[in-house]
C-alpha cells in the first residue's frame, strides 16, 4: 500500500524526471548529465517505494529513524551545492573583472592611437 507521503514523492520524482528530460532535449544537459540525474531520480523512486531498503544502513550508522538519515543527507547535499555555487560565482566574477580590464585597456589604447 502506497502512503500519502510516498505518493507525493512519486509525483515529485516524476516531475523532476520530466524537467531533467526537458533540459536534455533543450541541450542544457549533456547525455552524461542526463544519465546521472536519471540515475539519481530512479534511486529516489526506489527509496520512496521501498524504504525498508535503508534499514541495514540505518543500523550501521546507528540512526533510529529513516527521517534522521534523510535530514542528514539533505544538509550535506545543500552544503555541497552552496559551496559549488559559490565556487562558480567566484570564478565568473574573476572572469568578468579580467574581461572588464581588457576592454578598458583596449579603449585607452584606441584613444591614444586617435591622437
Amino acid at each position: 500500500m502506497v502512503l500519502g507521503i510516498q505518493l507525493i514523492g512519486i509525483i515529485f520524482g516524476t516531475f523532476m524526471v520530466y524537467l531533467t528530460f526537458l533540459n536534455y532535449k533543450q541541450n542544457k544537459f549533456s547525455a552524461k548529465e542526463w544519465a546521472v540525474w536519471c540515475f539519481l531520480w530512479i534511486t529516489f523512486f526506489i527509496i520512496i517505494l521501498f524504504p525498508s531498503i535503508l534499514n541495514p544502513l540505518l543500523e550501521v550508522l546507528n540512526l533510529y529513524r529513516a527521517m534522521d538519515f534523510y535530514i542528514s543527507i539533505g544538509f550535506i547535499f545543500f552544503i555541497i551545492i552552496i559551496f559549488h555555487t559559490y565556487s562558480i560565482a567566484k570564478s565568473l566574477q574573476q572572469k568578468v573583472e579580467m574581461l572588464t580590464r581588457e576592454m578598458a585597456f583596449l579603449t585607452v589604447k584606441k584613444r591614444k592611437k586617435k591622437r
